[in-house]
């Protein structure tokens, strides 16, 4: 009687030891499949993230010139309104040496902002700048673009146009 136990026994744990090993080879499957998905995520994510930086890194560059002209524009507003007057009238080449011919203004070849994600140089410069006006409202508004341009990592010229548009509040000093 005890050897026809001891049998049973052990016919029933070399059931759930098989059952064990069955469990374990399909869950080392599935980690195996979840290992695959995740990598192949994380190859698709990295040009994502490498767009993102890029894109990111543009804008703010961008922006920080278009501050720098927004600052000369607080500082001499005449010499921006003149240009902009003859401008009207067919004498483009004032407003062109205020905004697009000042070397303040450009900022070619930039090095400093470049990443661990890519060493290219980057020029950035301001493209235009331009008063609109609004007499039904008595409102005036400032349009300043910049123009951002480098090379990718993948050999591909980028090229992104950053605008800022202000509010004007003209007032008479006496």
């Amino acid at each position: 009687m005890m050897t026809e136990n001891y049998k049973q026994s052990r016919q029933s744990t070399g059931r759930k030891r098989g059952s064990a090993l069955v469990m374990a080879l399909v869950f080392a499957a599935l980690l195996l499949q979840m290992a695959l998905a995740y990598s192949g995520m994380l190859r698709n994510s990295k040009p994502q993230t490498f767009q993102i930086e890029e894109s990111t890194k543009l804008e703010l560059l961008a922006q920080g010139l278009i501050d720098k002209v927004i600052l000369k524009f607080q500082l001499y507003p005449a010499e921006f309104y003149a240009a902009w007057q003859a401008a009207q009238l067919n004498h483009p080449e004032f407003l062109a040496d205020y905004v697009q011919n000042d070397p303040s203004l450009q900022l070619p070849e930039f090095m400093a902002a470049s990443s661990s994600f890519n060493a290219q140089k980057i020029s950035v410069a301001i493209a235009s700048m331009a008063l609109l006006t609004d007499s039904r409202w008595n409102q005036e508004a400032l349009r300043i673009e910049a123009i951002v341009t480098y090379v990718n990592r993948f050999g591909k010229i980028v090229d992104k146009s950053v605008f800022k548009t202000l509010t004007i509040k003209r007032m008479v000093v006496r």
